[in-house]
């Protein structure tokens, strides 16, 4: 045993006072590196957690359409209805009654149809009591290919005619619903990468519904107005 007095004794103790520079240096490095691998780790398990409840909204909106059109002889939900006594209504709203217990007639909120909501969307303004503004432009997270709902009493608006399912005859090609920030959406909006009107919400790409029910992600949904190879927009790009 050493003498408490004994330099020895004091040059043990000092030792054991606390890190040299050095050591805090490598620590601090070790540290900050694993604090940015838990980073990068917890960004993809959100961003993928993110996509995967994408996927199943589209697919929940994907049946709430097909129960529209088998309750109404095979047309698929407007896009926009001008009803008499009513007003506008949206395709969101004409859905809602098969997505929760919402009426039609009010447009949809986030509290009562979160199946609309993307988790990787922003979500509406805090000034909008409503969830949402009831307007083209409406906060939505999805958009349905206006080339198939089409307009319903909606001559004045320059709405293109409502399609019927047996219309299509290539469904796994023809987009129905894409994640977009607009009520409608329209082939030009996809022209270039990252568009107007466009949500490449995950990773740079967004999911797409298509007429038979599945759902595919894309950077590229479209690549010209008349659609391409891949993904059609309009009943007439199937023939080609």
């Amino acid at each position: 045993m050493f003498s408490k007095k004994s330099p020895r004794y004091k040059r043990r103790i000092a030792h054991r006072e606390g890190f040299t520079i050095v050591e805090m240096i490598v620590t601090i490095g070790i540290v900050l590196t694993l604090a940015l691998l838990l980073f990068q780790g917890y960004g993809r398990v959100m961003g993928a957690s993110q996509k995967s409840k994408c996927v199943a909204n589209l697919r929940a909106i994907g049946g709430a359409e097909i129960l529209y059109v088998a309750d109404n002889d095979g047309w698929f939900v407007p896009n926009r209805a001008e009803l008499p006594g009513i007003g506008t209504v949206f395709w969101c709203q004409e859905l809602l009654p098969y997505l929760s217990s919402g009426n039609r007639v009010a447009f949809p909120k986030v509290g009562e149809s979160k199946v609309l909501v993307c988790p990787g969307a922003k979500g509406p303004s805090s000034s909008d009591i409503n969830g949402y503004e009831s307007t083209y432009i409406a906060k939505l997270s999805y958009a349905q290919n206006i080339y198939l709902g089409g307009g319903l009493n909606t001559e004045a608006y320059g709405y293109p005619a409502r399609q019927k399912l047996a219309s299509v005859s290539k469904p796994s090609r023809m987009v129905l619903v894409a994640e977009a920030s607009r009520v409608n959406a329209r082939s030009e909006l996809f022209d270039v990468p990252l568009g107007s009107g466009a949500a490449y919400r995950h990773n740079k790409e967004m999911n797409l519904l298509f007429v038979d029910g599945h759902i595919e992600s894309s950077q590229y949904p479209v690549t010209s107005e008349a659609g391409n190879s891949i993904f059609n927009w309009r009943i007439e790009d199937e023939k080609k």
